[in-house]
Formats: C-alpha cells, sequence, structure tokens
C-alpha cells in the first residue's frame, strides 16, 4: 500500500518536471534550413583552412545523410530533423520514469527486508536476507543504468538538438562503413 503512496507522489512530479522542461525544449515544425546553412557558414569563417575542409566534409555528409534519410522516409529533411529532436526528449522522459520504477523497486525492497529481519522471525529470516539481495541488485542497476545514461537524458532535456544532430552524424558514420 505504501508503494502506491510512493508512487502517486512521484507521478505528479513527472508531471510537474515535464511541463516545467516543455517550454525550454519547444521545436518549430519547420525550422528555416538557410538560416543554420547562413550560421553555420559565419562559424566556418571563423577558422584557419584546414579545418574549414574538415567542416565542409563532415557538413556535406550529415547533409547527405540526412537528405538520404528523408527520401527513404518520403518526407521533408526538416520534418525528420523536428521528429529526431523530439525523439530526444521522448528518450530522456523515458529514462527518468525507468530511474523512478526502478529506484521505487529497489527502495520498498530494501524496507520490505529491514522490517522483516527486524521481528527476528527464524521463518521469515530466509525472505527478508533474499529482499534484501533483490533490492540491493535493483539498486546497484539504477546506479549503473543513471551513470551511463545521465549525460543523453540532460541533453534531452536542455539540448535536444545537439542530440538529433549526435543521431544524424553516427547514421551517417554508420552509412559509410
Amino acid at each position: 500500500m505504501k508503494s502506491f503512496k510512493l508512487l502517486g507522489l512521484f507521478v505528479p512530479l513527472l508531471l510537474l518536471a515535464v511541463a516545467f522542461f516543455s517550454p525550454i525544449i519547444d521545436v518549430k515544425a519547420n525550422p528555416d534550413p538557410s538560416a543554420t546553412e547562413q550560421s553555420l557558414s559565419q562559424a566556418a569563417s571563423a577558422v584557419p583552412d584546414t579545418v574549414k575542409t574538415t567542416f565542409t566534409k563532415v557538413y556535406e555528409d550529415i547533409k547527405e545523410g540526412l537528405t538520404g534519410l528523408a527520401s527513404g522516409l518520403k518526407v521533408g529533411v526538416t520534418h525528420v530533423y523536428a521528429v529526431l529532436v523530439k525523439q530526444q526528449v521522448v528518450r530522456s522522459v523515458t529514462y527518468v520514469i525507468l530511474y523512478l520504477i526502478l529506484s521505487i523497486t529497489g527502495i520498498v525492497l530494501i524496507r520490505k527486508s529491514y522490517n522483516i529481519l527486524k521481528e527476528n522471525d527464524s521463518d521469515t529470516e530466509g525472505l527478508g536476507i533474499f529482499l534484501g539481495i533483490a533490492g540491493g541488485v535493483v539498486t546497484v542497476i539504477v546506479l549503473i543504468l543513471f551513470t551511463f545514461t545521465i549525460d543523453n537524458t540532460v541533453t534531452g532535456f536542455l539540448n535536444p538538438e545537439y542530440g538529433a544532430i549526435k543521431e544524424i552524424i553516427s547514421f551517417v558514420s554508420d552509412k559509410g562503413r
């Protein structure tokens, strides 16, 4: 019963977090591609020639990959980019929900174990030890998951455009192999 109370506490907090971050991650459905090309051109003019050559090559590879992806899906490039940006937010929300569910599960198992072992009943001592170990394993899983996904989670909320560009670059580099 207590776990339902905890869940009732975390669901409004999650909704509050989504409502808070929604204005930050407002993505235009049709961003202006000429403005992007213009800002990239301005950035390219401020760097040495060797970097310009590399930058131009990477930019062309990204543009080619994104265009290929868009044509394969029969949609516009700007639509693909907007979808990829929104997907970064979806991925971040999914990670946060997973963190919460696993954390609550670990806490409930450890508290249940503590209460069982506190009773000093030899019949349920094995169950208490098992629940304590299971709670510890779940807690370790949460910590490992958190360690390896926190950068993507934060990026998805605060800078989803970067995550989308990273995904496009990954797609282009995998396509080139």
